[in-house]
């Protein structure tokens, strides 16, 4: 099982003052091997915070925030967009840029340099119901505040993200 080596997580504003939004270059000069993007989408009326259970085929569920790969030819608005569909149901509106992670993670076998572009967004339409084509995601939920102290996620970093965003009582 894989594990973060190096972390850094930069605020919107941290990011645009420093250019740390240019999807170009890690913190060495060179570009990541993997850039992905998450959503942070509350309920209007609670607050609560779109979830997905996720598991790869033999793997244990662990909870995260929609999100995934930026494929080729995507920006990352485009991909939070699409994965925010596929893995809940919803259609999502941008609001704005949150945060970047950029870290290094090891395998065990490799390891690699990645970029997590975070954005806030609201659901605009849709019902909660994931149409993954990857087949991972197994449910998505909107999850009190109070219960993401509890939850195993899938990557440490993302806990530690969302405990900050949403100020969790943990």
């Amino acid at each position: 099982e894989g594990h973060s080596l190096w972390v850094e997580v930069i605020t919107s504003s941290e990011a645009e003052s420093s250019n740390g939004f240019d999807r170009r270059f890690d913190s060495t000069g060179d570009p990541p091997n993997w850039e992905g993007v998450a959503v942070l989408c509350r309920h209007p009326d609670d607050g609560a915070l779109l979830m997905v259970l996720q598991a790869d085929p033999g793997e244990s569920p662990t909870w995260a925030v929609p999100g995934g790969a930026i494929e080729p030819g995507e920006t990352p608005e485009q991909a939070a967009v699409r994965e925010a569909k596929e893995e809940t149901g919803l259609e999502v509106q941008l609001l704005r840029r949150s945060l970047k992670v950029r870290g290094v993670y090891d395998t065990g076998e490799k390891t690699f340099s990645y970029h997590i572009y975070y954005f806030e967004a609201a659901a605009v339409s849709g019902t909660l119901s994931p149409d993954d084509p990857d087949g991972t995601i197994h449910e998505a939920v909107w999850m009190a505040g109070a219960r993401l102290c509890d939850l195993q996620y899938s990557h440490e970093d993302q806990r530690q993200v969302l405990l900050r965003y949403v100020e969790a009582p943990c």
